[in-house]
Formats: C-alpha cells, sequence, structure tokens
C-alpha cells in the first residue's frame, strides 16, 4: 500500500531491462508508469510491457559483461 514501493519496482525492473541507472527520461516515464502499475494491480507482466515500449529501453546501455 506504500506508493514508494511501486516506484521502487518500477525503477528496479527499467533498471535492470536497460542494465544502466535510471536518468531524467527514465524518472519522467516511471512518472505515469508508476500509477498505472498500481492501479493494475501491481502485475509483473504488465510492467515488463511498459519497460519494453518505453523510449528508456531503446537507450539500453552496454552488454553487461559475463563474470567468470
Amino acid at each position: 500500500k506504500n506508493p514508494a514501493t511501486s516506484q521502487c519496482i518500477d525503477q528496479r525492473v527499467m533498471e535492470y531491462a536497460t542494465g544502466r541507472t535510471a536518468d531524467d527520461g527514465d524518472w519522467a516515464w516511471m512518472d505515469e508508469a508508476t500509477p498505472e502499475f498500481a492501479a493494475g494491480g501491481h502485475v509483473i507482466p504488465a510492467l515488463l510491457r511498459q519497460v519494453a515500449t518505453s523510449d528508456g529501453f531503446s537507450r539500453a546501455g552496454p552488454a553487461l559483461a559475463a563474470k567468470d
């Protein structure tokens, strides 16, 4: 029920999906996506779809190096 929980999940999913920390453009997206995610019942597949179709996802960071 804490709104910070939804924002934290949005942020972590975006950062994981893009391989970089959130930037100003991501925060603007999250300001819109977080209420939708919460209102929709915190459905992770729906959040993943939102992230994958966001402008921030198209600016994904370089691939992370594999750990030995």
